[in-house]
């Protein structure tokens, strides 16, 4: 079935709400950090109530960054079908429309003012520049991937400063989590569901 600009929308719609519900009901970020701060005895890191939830706060919005560089990523295939060919000019105008319902819904579902959105834009734009930097062949059977990349470093800069190479490998390990919960989310989101009426 071919992707249109309208079912583009509807699925980018889907996407977002599938994506911060999972975030939201598995507490994914929380228990990150909290299972973090209990392997390595960093017991600072959750014992002042605003301060974690500080920390909780900006680490979900890299959460976020890293969601949504994957998400982006892998939408060529879920739209044209493939990942590495040209995308005919009708797949890009759904692409297109895809990313734009995608970024106006989760603003909206994150109450969001426009300046917030064009800080995550731009954020965004330096995890695409670095991640095409540091892009290489993953080796089969090892996940190197989660030990490179803008949300490693930032992660683990918020998280354990102190101990960056340690808390670099925990955001590693984070980071096959996120990315695995994006390709779940998009495989969801544009798998075709059909109820009484219609789509959706």
């Amino acid at each position: 079935m071919a992707v249109t600009r309208e079912l583009a929308a509807l699925r980018a719609r889907e996407t977002v709400r599938l994506l911060l519900g999972a975030l939201n009901e598995s507490r994914m970020v929380a228990r990150f950090v909290d299972a973090y701060a209990a392997a390595h005895d960093r017991r600072g890191l959750t014992a002042h109530a605003a301060a974690h939830r500080e920390l909780l706060l900006n680490i979900r919005r890299e959460s976020l960054l890293a969601l949504c560089a994957r998400l982006i990523a892998g939408l060529p295939r879920r739209i044209a079908g493939r990942a590495r060919k040209p995308m005919k000019p009708a797949d890009v105008v759904a692409a297109d429309a895809f990313r734009a319902e995608f970024f106006v819904q989760m603003a909206a579902a994150l109450k969001w003012s426009e300046v917030e959105l064009e800080d995550f834009w731009s954020d965004l734009d330096v995890y695409a520049q670095i991640a095409a930097r540091q892009a290489v062949p993953m080796r089969s059977g090892k996940s190197s991937r989660g030990a490179v990349g803008p949300f490693v470093d930032r992660c683990a800069l918020l998280l354990d400063p102190s101990m960056f190479e340690q808390a670099r490998r925990a955001a590693g390990k984070f980071l096959v989590e996120l990315d695995a919960l994006a390709e779940k989310t998009l495989k969801q989101a544009f798998a075709v569901r059909r109820k009484k009426g219609g789509l959706f």
